[in-house]
């Protein structure tokens, strides 16, 4: 018969309850370790640091849009020129009243690069018809004060009317045209020569815009801005005085010269699909535009 002395029952007990303390011990261990797992993947999913930017929407026509009309307010990143911009953040809604049109657009701010650009834009749409748009870049974090900023649209559709009575109209665009009057032209070629935007913002394309009210043209010219009357008729346009800010630049500066003197020698034009084409008298193609409504 086997008899345990006491010393060896003593050794057993000892090693039994050293085992459960490793056994608690590792458990405890791999408890801890799958808390912090979860809790990782719960903030690694919940990450998003949400920003936002308060501001307006509003419009210098004096008129109602259709109370079926919606507001997108978008924030893109334009920081490159040889790409399209980048939507960030997009908010729809339908207005209520008259102008401004007030909005909080939450944005994701980890997207945001101290390096890049960014730039605010604003449409007013009815039925998948573009009414009004804005016409100016809209930089999204220029201001340090915290004041709402403010988004000018400016009204681009041939006609706007309501169930409540008749809105504004502007000259009606033929089936496949865009409206030549409110519209953001883009030049795309100068005398047969693409041209390559520097900055791929609206502020630093060279553009056109033909005012309806006081016919009245507007634009960048590659260094400075400039204005001034026009005639419009059927096919024939032409153009009076331009007359442009003063600012000196190391470069545009040719172009820009370039672009006012066929501006001035524009006697007709051709308008399909939102490609707009300027001829001189000789009937020879001097300027090539796209129509842009940025969104």
């Amino acid at each position: 018969m086997l008899f345990l002395s006491e010393d060896t029952e003593t050794n057993s007990t000892g090693s039994s309850h050293i085992m459960q303390r490793i056994y608690r011990i590792a458990t405890l261990g791999i408890l801890f370790l799958l808390s912090g797992v979860l809790a990782g993947c719960a903030g690694f999913g919940g990450g998003m640091e949400e920003s936002r930017i308060e501001g307006s929407v509003w419009y210098k026509e004096r008129m109602m849009i259709p109370p079926d009309a919606t507001v997108t307010v978008s924030l893109e990143d334009v920081s490159r020129a040889d790409a399209p911009s980048v939507t960030i953040a997009s908010k729809e809604f339908k207005p209520e009243g008259g102008p401004p049109y007030a909005f909080s657009l939450a944005y994701d701010a980890d997207r945001i690069l101290k390096r890049n650009r960014y730039s605010l834009r604003a449409k007013i749409m009815r039925d998948n018809k573009l009414l009004f748009i804005s016409t100016q870049a809209v930089p999204a974090f220029a201001n340090d004060s915290g004041t709402p900023v403010k988004i000018l649209v400016s009204r681009v559709n041939a006609s706007i009317s309501s169930d409540n009575g008749p809105g504004v109209s502007a000259a009606a665009a033929a089936p496949g045209q865009v409206n030549m009057t409110e519209t953001f032209w883009k030049l795309v070629e100068l005398n047969g020569n693409a041209i390559k935007n520097d900055v791929g913002v609206r502020a630093k394309e060279i553009n056109i815009v033909l005012h309806e009210e006081g016919t009245r043209a507007v634009g960048f010219a590659g260094c400075n801005n400039f204005s001034g009357s026009y005639t419009l008729s059927g096919n024939d346009i032409s153009f009076g005085a331009l007359i442009s800010t003063q600012m000196a630049c190391l470069a545009g500066m040719d172009v820009e010269d370039s672009y006012l003197k066929m501006l001035q020698e524009t006697t007709h034009f051709k308008q399909e699909r939102g490609v707009l084409t300027f001829f001189n008298d000789s009937d020879e193609a001097v300027l090539k535009y796209n129509a842009d409504d940025m969104m």
